[in-house]
């Protein structure tokens, strides 16, 4: 487990490490208030102790910052003050526990342990796994009473595992989770001490109890499900086969994920890996603590025609973090979709090719044609949604369906939309734009997790509002004194704004006026209810900015409608402003940001800052030899590789053209050179195949780092890209630092 200690007496700071270190907790250290909400910010913890009084921020502050931008990690407050009235403030900040000074090392231990055993949802202060048993009092770990002597890291990684079931872990997490801020081990000591710790239990004759999920990561096995060694001998001589030929494994599929279906499974490449630099269709879908039951799941309901097709369009969900299941179409009807409904897909994906053709013929074995299986799967979501107590008011929506039919005729999209698809595309349809437009829909229909602030004179009214929109997942602020609008504003940072006309002593026609009135404010959403419905009172609003008018007495599903609405216009703006539309990485506005944002990360932490510039070598005879269509096609697949490849806290953006950007924030420029190279030798493995021509495509790369060639943004873009240059000049196909070592 890793904490984060903020305090600034160093003295204290030394005991307290080293006691947490001989009880296997590894612990990074903030001096200020400042520091700790940036670590907190940026890495992730198992708990924060977090000192009460602070240099430039003290711990009720941390806390309520933290609280405030979702930050829901466990905070145990330590202060030498034991009066109650701050007792009662640190927890209303959101401290989870309080500790006067001084106390006894071993009560801290116990209200740690406390604490993880409630976040974790474990009843138990020893953690079990069959006959295997973690003590985390005594960091003592046995096997049928049998002592299993197990290193730090080894340690850590059960620990870990244990209080984690079911959760994959990718090599980048574990790196994260096990091991400290100042260490910087490759991922092949992650592949060590898991091949130590599984050595160490297998000697005591323990079932093999962590899982290699390939191409994901690891994970702790059920423990109901472990075998002993001579019946696992006989499953691991069979092997696990690549995704390749997931299609040969569908009994194994079913008999894991307890699937009734004929199908096979791909899990996301990227699960535990949440994105920094990554647009928001693909963050929607990335979760710190991602379980298979929350995963975006992808259905696509193939034929013997397309099989080859459904398998590329799998592989690419798989890089975006979708779950994918493939069902033959001809061997299934639409009960048999829907038959488990801890397994009920997110989004179906359905050729009209697939279970017969689109003429209305039936297939060999009687199954209904394409058109007739698109009409039952949505009569048969509505039939399985019937009465089930569902909390009201959110709905029961049918899953949507995506089609791809080789006749994008105007008759055959009338029938599409009149049978309830959510989309059309025209086959044969590249994958990457089937994923694309998957994510897309399955945007829609995501929580809108949006923050709203109502500004009404009436406290009744900002009840009933508040009532209204919460059962939603929205977040409100009421806000019944409009003079604190713009310091509301700027604290609560709303997604959208509901303002009342008549109110003293500002009004909200006034308020909208003031906020058109800032760039910065400028495309956020407002409107207006009011009890008038003058046409002149109707004009002022919109004049002054306002992007919709209500009346009162609010219709409650008129209200929720075009607040969802406008919300989704609002996230749907936003990623377009936010995203390349080629490639899917950040572009250059959005990437600036979040580079900013590290840059000041690194010279408060006193970290380094990793700059690499990447340019397609030779990209105009590309489009000269092939054409823009193949370029576009050479750019996409670029974005994709660089997304998936680097880590998910790292910077991956478009600047214009063949130019792209990866920020690696506490990496110095021979380890930033060592993972540009790796991947460079990665991307020269791509191949292009245009009209029976094969070619290969290279990139020259120029480093720098913060703050050893630079001290701000442009610097280091400066002096990266003079390096790129010279190597553009002198060789190509090279990654070059200014120093190189």
């Amino acid at each position: 487990m890793k904490f984060l200690l903020v305090e600034d007496d160093k003295l204290f700071a030394e005991t307290l490490i080293q006691v947490l270190a001989r009880h296997r907790y590894l612990v990074d250290l903030a001096t200020d208030g400042e520091m700790g909400m940036g670590m907190a910010e940026a890495f992730a913890y198992d708990g924060i102790l977090l000192d009460f009084k602070l240099p430039k921020a003290n711990g009720i502050e941390i806390c309520q910052y933290l609280r405030t931008a979702g930050n829901k990690t466990p905070i145990i407050l330590m202060t030498g003050q034991g009066v109650s009235s701050d007792k009662v403030a640190a927890l209303d900040a959101g401290a989870d526990d309080y500790l006067v000074k001084p106390f006894e090392f071993e009560e801290l231990l116990a209200r740690i342990r406390a604490l993880l055993r409630r976040t974790k949802g474990l009843a138990s202060p020893v953690l079990k796994w069959g006959e295997l048993c973690l003590n985390p009092s005594n960091a003592a770990v046995s096997v049928r009473d049998i002592p299993v002597a197990l290193t730090p890291k080894e340690y850590a990684l059960l620990e870990l595992f244990l209080r984690n079931p079911g959760r994959i872990f990718s090599l980048d997490s574990l790196l994260d989770k096990a091991w400290s801020f100042e260490d910087s081990p490759s991922v092949g000591s992650v592949r060590t001490h898991i091949k130590g710790l599984r050595q160490k239990l297998k000697a005591v004759k323990l079932p093999e109890m962590i899982e290699t999920m390939y191409g994901l990561g690891y994970r702790l096995k059920a423990a109901c499900n472990a075998r002993s060694p001579e019946k696992n001998m006989a499953s691991r001589q069979a092997g696990v086969p690549a995704a390749h030929v997931l299609a040969n494994k569908r009994e194994q599929d079913r008999a894991n994920l307890g699937n009734p279906l004929k199908s096979h499974s791909m899990l996301p490449k990227n699960l535990a890996t949440p994105l920094v630099s990554t647009p928001p269709l693909i963050t929607a879908f990335s979760t710190d603590s991602p379980s298979p039951k929350t995963i975006p799941r992808l259905l696509i309901l193939e034929d013997s025609e397309n099989s080859g097709w459904a398998l590329s369009v799998a592989d690419v969900a798989t890089n975006h973090g979708l779950a994918v299941e493939i069902v033959h179409a001809t061997q299934q009807s639409p009960a048999d979709i829907f038959s488990e409904s801890n397994l009920r897909p997110d989004i179906i994906l359905l050729s009209l090719n697939a279970a017969g053709n689109s003429c209305g013929n039936c297939s060999p074995k009687g199954v209904n044609n394409g058109w007739s299986l698109l009409a039952q799967l949505q009569s048969e979501q509505v039939k399985n949604t019937q009465g089930q107590n569902l909390p009201s008011p959110v709905p029961v929506l049918p899953v949507p369906v995506l089609v791809v039919t080789p006749n994008p005729s105007f008759e055959t999209r009338v029938k599409v939309a009149r049978l309830g698809a959510a989309g059309l595309l025209t086959q044969p349809a590249i994958p990457t734009e089937v994923v694309s437009t998957v994510i897309q829909i399955l945007q829609k229909g995501l929580p809108p997790r949006a923050k709203l602030l109502v500004v009404d004179n009436d406290p009744q009214m900002l009840t009933v509002l508040s009532d209204l929109l919460q059962p939603w997942g929205l977040r409100i602020q009421r806000l019944k004194e409009p003079e604190r609008f713009w310091e509301t504003l700027e604290q609560f940072l709303p997604d959208l704004i509901i303002l009342d006309t008549e109110m003293t002593p500002l009004s909200g026609l006034e308020l909208c006026q003031v906020l058109r009135n800032s760039p910065e404010w400028s495309d956020l959403p407002v409107l207006f209810l009011s009890a008038h419905t003058d046409e002149e009172t109707i004009q002022k609003a919109f004049w002054v900015g306002a992007d919709d008018y209500v009346r009162k007495p609010v219709v409650a599903p008129e209200l929720v409608a075009r607040v969802l609405s406008w919300l989704e216009r609002s996230r749907t703006r936003q990623f377009m402003a936010d995203v390349d539309n080629l490639t899917g990485v950040a572009n250059r506005r959005k990437s600036t940001q979040d580079l900013m944002r590290l840059l000041g990360l690194a010279q408060r932490q006193k970290q380094p800052l990793c700059l690499g510039l990447l340019d397609l070598d030779n990209f105009k005879q590309i489009n000269d030899d092939y054409g823009h269509a193949v370029g576009d096609r050479v750019l996409r697949r670029l974005g994709e590789q660089l997304r998936t490849t680097f880590r998910g806290e790292d910077i991956v953006a478009r600047w214009g053209g063949e130019e792209f950007v990866v920020g690696l924030y506490g990496i110095d420029s021979h380890e930033g050179r060592q993972r540009m190279d790796q991947f460079s030798q990665h991307w020269q493995q791509e191949s292009f195949t245009v009209k029976a021509n094969t070619f290969h495509s290279t990139f020259s790369a120029g480093i720098a780092t913060y703050p050893h060639d630079a001290t701000d943004l442009r610097g280091l873009y400066r002096a990266a890209d003079t390096v790129l240059c010279q190597r553009k000049t002198a060789r190509r196909d090279r990654v070059q630092s200014i120093f190189p070592p």
